[in-house]
């Protein structure tokens, strides 16, 4: 009987001792340097809203943040490295909600959970994509290029930015609601899909801020949004929901952390990240790149948010019976 009490006794000290050793790291968080990871590569919206991103944290905690950009597995493998990184605060996740809300429907086997081994911090982006095609196609609407397609044999090409991603499955629900075919190339990043699309390899891409230089350059035209509103960046430019009212497709980023981080340095993460993200000028710069808005929530509406997405792409997905091995 003394030997169980003397146990539990020093299990509650050794307890007590981890958390004020925990409290004592959040309240001097951070001493040194921060990642920022994100599973993208260099060029695109998701890499546009990272830098800007740490830039404002470097400046509101006062130590330098290095962003890594590591693409693969659709965001799998970077959302694994920081699921089972240490919960400090200094491994960070700039996480698409593909992720979350798209992959565990997909991936036959997850490495990780994110829902459960990843906590948001705050959202931070809301993105909007349009339908682009080759300036050198014969298309200006998007019913022409419908049109195109419906009377192409064999199907023509569509670049998406991966498997599994908004750039697939908002060309897969297009092609339900308006009744045609196309055949799926998927590439590593918003880039190189609109690369193809320059080069005729492709003839349809939806894309952001990876592809909006060729847009500004006159390689790419846009043919329509895919919010249900017209996008100020893109004047002239209709919605899809014109053409298709009961289409809409909407994406977010936000950043996470390893789940079981200490809730003050979840809070501090917060507070310095919910003020980067009011600033004009970050908002101003995603938008001057057409890669997305800055998108404020509270945590109950973004945990909201992802529920809610979550039973969406799971619907579609199931629909269209996509699955990755």
């Amino acid at each position: 009987m003394t030997l169980r009490r003397t146990s539990a006794q020093s299990y509650i000290i050794a307890v007590a001792l981890a958390c004020g050793v925990a409290a004592a790291s959040a309240q001097t968080y951070p001493t040194r340097s921060i990642h920022l990871l994100l599973g993208l590569p260099p060029g695109g919206a998701a890499d546009v809203a990272a830098r800007l991103l740490a830039h404002g944290l470097e400046e509101k905690l006062g130590q330098p943040v290095v962003v890594e950009n590591k693409p693969g597995s659709g965001g799998n493998l970077v959302g694994e490295l920081v699921a089972k990184s240490s919960p400090d605060g200094y491994t960070l996740l700039l996480g698409a909600d593909s992720l979350f809300v798209i992959n565990p429907h997909l991936y036959a086997r997850m490495p990780f959970d994110p829902l459960k081994d990843l906590t948001p911090i705050a959202s931070l982006v809301s993105n909007y994509y349009a339908f682009m095609v080759s300036s050198a196609l014969p298309v200006k609407t998007l019913s022409d290029f419908v049109a195109l397609a419906k009377r192409s044999d064999p199907p023509l090409f569509y670049g998406s930015f991966g498997n599994g991603t908004q750039s697939q499955l908002g060309v897969e629900m297009l092609e339900q609601i308006a009744h045609f075919n196309l055949t799926h190339v998927p590439y590593r990043g918003g880039a190189e899909a609109g690369m193809a699309v320059v080069g005729g390899s492709a003839s349809l891409t939806l894309g952001g801020g990876g592809v909006y230089p060729m847009m500004q350059s006159g390689q790419l035209r846009p043919l329509a949004v895919a919010s249900r509103e017209r996008v100020d960046e893109l004047p002239g430019v209709p919605s899809v929901s014109e053409f298709y009212p009961s289409y809409e497709l909407a994406s977010w980023q936000g950043l996470f952390v390893p789940a079981g981080t200490p809730q003050p340095v979840i809070d501090r993460l917060r507070v310095a990240t919910n003020e980067v993200i009011v600033e004009n000028t970050f908002d101003a710069k995603l938008r001057a790149t057409l890669s997305g808005k800055s998108y404020l929530s509270t945590p109950e509406e973004f945990a909201a948010e992802i529920k809610s997405e979550y039973d969406k792409y799971g619907a579609l997905i199931r629909t269209l019976g996509i699955k990755i091995e």
